[in-house]
């Protein structure tokens, strides 16, 4: 707690400046010291005159005397001074009031009346001074005579009032600059998360509902309202995507239809600031208060806005408003245009792929489609877990590519309508290592590398090529396993017929702990697998044969009569 004090004091202190004020009142000959209420003692209490150094040295005479002065000042403000030898005197006047700061200054000085007095002789005794050295050193100290003491109470008084407004404005400069200084630490750290959050491969509506509600916190304002044009996303979608932060004054929809029509032209707005690349406007609308908006432009496109409303404490926008709205709209038009961008280079890069694993269906007519099915059942399964949607799009690049090993497979073997040898089995069971070596050079597919390489491992650890069992195969692996196997049921093949659904489904059970991961097993039931097949049939996205709808009764029955 005494640690805690000090350092109270001495942030007091620093505050007040002390020696500034000392030095001014020793040019009036008054040595000075300082008492804070609530504090013990006062401070900065050392004399330069001889008179004044020996008794406050002695036995701590002064201390006492100067802060039960300075408190009874405090409680009363009528006592203004005090005398504690015939001719010496102390005046005390407040540095600052407050409920929660109060703080006085005490100045002494001697008069020429200060001599040889009995009350001088008994103070000097009970403090074991020598009398005649005390009386010959105050002859140096003395500059005033005993009737300047109202004077002397006044001018004290001025003096620190005068002081008090100095470090008043001082204070408030003070308190100014930390304001601006936490104002741009949160505009740093407004830019900083703005910057983190810019990433290509980011949703944009969570991107801007981010940026939307930090924004409306660094500007206290009511709502933040970003709208993005179609145009922007590249989407196909035909409405403007609005999101926003905060209670609107009337519906998202209304409010951009108002901000059109009456902001956007320049001879309605109020006032017009413009900014290098994105001008910002400010007006007041009826029904919605007083707007700040900034489009979002991007090599002179538009690509839509965003727009602050109403100030929470009632000001007006001012420039710092507008140039922070101005870098937030430049940072969004950066994100939609790299956004755009990625979007074509991503679908550039999938075709790319299809177009890959695409040459590789080609080789064997039976498994048309059968990379591109493997690739969106797994992605579905992923969605069931519950998993990030980063990681359904990477799964669903695996099963693309799971099966691009068997280009070093020969035609013949991947073709052949009867039993497969040993020898041509093992050169199946080369497709995985194969495929993982063709994407292992591609710094963009390394993740995918382990998947490709064990998606034919079974849990039991029978699988290829390594055998391994239960966790030690890759997760995505495990993944492609179930949807691998489940589309080659269902799917015609040289040597078989397609499996009905419901069939395969029960296969897919049966090898639940053994072959394939429990856990996932357990999700078959929830992709609505029959659904989504006759779905791909319908758009003619993939080859499906017709028979795997078939009942699985039926199917019963004919294995039975076979």
């Amino acid at each position: 707690m005494t640690m805690v004090k000090q350092a109270y004091q001495s942030r007091w202190a620093a505050r007040l400046d002390f020696p500034s004020l000392q030095s001014r009142l020793a040019c009036l000959g008054i040595e000075s010291c300082f008492y804070h209420d609530g504090d013990d003692c006062v401070t900065a209490l050392s004399p330069k005159a001889l008179f004044c150094r020996r008794m406050c040295q002695a036995k701590r005479h002064c201390q006492s005397f100067l802060t039960k002065l300075a408190k009874d000042s405090i409680e009363d403000p009528a006592v203004t001074h005090r005398s504690c030898l015939p001719g010496a005197f102390t005046v005390v006047a407040p540095l600052c009031k407050s409920d929660h700061d109060t703080s006085v200054v005490l100045g002494c000085f001697l008069t020429d009346s200060l001599g040889p007095s009995e009350e001088l002789l008994r103070v000097a005794g009970r403090l074991e001074l020598d009398h005649t050295a005390l009386l010959s050193s105050v002859v140096a100290q003395v500059r005033h005579q005993p009737e300047d003491l109202d004077l002397l109470v006044e001018l004290l008084a001025d003096i620190a009032e005068d002081f008090r407004l100095r470090r008043a404005e001082q204070l408030d400069q003070v308190d100014s600059l930390t304001r601006s200084l936490a104002d741009t630490y949160e505009e740093l750290s407004f830019i900083y998360k703005l910057n983190n959050a810019m990433n290509v491969t980011a949703n944009p509506r969570e991107y801007f509902q981010q940026v939307a509600a930090d924004f409306r916190e660094l500007l206290a304002v009511k709502a933040v309202l970003v709208v993005i044009f179609p145009e922007a996303l590249s989407s196909g979608q035909q409405q403007n995507s609005i999101i926003h932060s905060g209670v609107l004054a009337k519906s998202a929809e209304r409010i951009v239809e108002t901000i059109h029509s009456r902001i956007l032209p320049k001879d309605r707005c109020a006032v017009r600031t413009d900014m290098t690349h994105c001008p910002t406007y400010s007006a007041t609308v009826d029904g919605l208060g007083h707007i700040l908006l900034a489009p979002i432009i991007r090599n002179e496109r538009p690509l839509g806005m965003i727009a602050a409303m109403e100030p929470l404490d009632g000001r007006r926008f001012d420039n710092i408003d507008c140039t922070r709205l101005s870098s937030v709209a430049n940072s969004a038009a950066v994100f939609l245009e790299n956004f755009r961008l990625y979007g074509g280079m991503h679908q550039l890069f999938l075709g790319s792929l299809r177009a890959l694993t695409s040459s590789i269906d080609a080789k064997d007519p039976y498994t048309s489609g059968h990379s591109e099915r493997v690739a969106l059942i797994s992605k579905r399964l992923i969605e069931l877990q519950g998993l990030p949607a980063s990681e359904a799009d990477r799964v669903y690049l695996c099963g693309l590519l799971h099966d691009i090993g068997k280009i070093g497979v020969p035609e013949a073997v991947l073709r052949k309508p009867s039993r497969l040898t040993p020898y041509e089995f093992e050169l199946i069971t080369h497709h995985s290592s194969i495929g993982a070596k063709i994407i292992s050079g591609i710094g963009e597919m390394e993740d995918l590398v382990p998947a490709v390489l064990h998606h034919h491992e079974r849990m039991d650890g029978r699988g290829y090529p390594d055998s391994l069992r239960d966790e030690q195969i890759p997760f995505r692996a495990r993944v492609l396993c179930v949807a691998d196997s489940l589309d080659a049921m269902t799917s015609d093949r040289p040597y078989r017929k397609a499996l009905p659904i419901r069939l395969a489904e029960v296969e897919i059970f049966r090898g639940s702990g053994t072959q394939f991961d429990p856990a996932l097993v357990e999700l078959i039931p929830k992709l609505n697998l029959s659904e989504y097949l006759a779905e791909l049939k319908a758009n003619g996205t993939s080859y499906v044969p017709d028979n795997i709808y078939e009942p699985i009764n039926s199917l019963a029955g004919k294995l039975a009569g076979a």
